[in-house]
């Protein structure tokens, strides 16, 4: 299916836990070698980066912890963070 795409970014925030992706579906670890797999699909096929894993716990707040999500909304909204390549 042709797009004619330019540009796209992949944004992995709500289902990322440290060293896990999905949450439940599935096993601790796998978020690296899963992470590693997508970034590999998509220099395969030119297009597409990934540009963002905020975890669940940070996104949705359950704990009230406000610093925690001004963290996550800065690093949506002005790219700030930490960097890794």
């Amino acid at each position: 299916m042709e797009k004619n795409l330019k540009k796209v970014l992949v944004l992995g925030s709500g289902a990322l836990k440290i060293g896990q992706a999905g949450g439940r579906s599935t096993e601790p670890g796998s978020a690296p070698a899963l992470l590693a797999e997508l970034d590999s699909r998509l220099d395969q096929i030119g297009l597409g980066r990934i540009v963002d894993g905020v975890g669940r716990g940070v996104v949705l707040d359950r704990d009230k912890n406000y610093d925690k999500v001004k963290r996550a909304y800065d690093a949506l909204t002005d790219g700030l963070g930490a960097w890794y390549s």
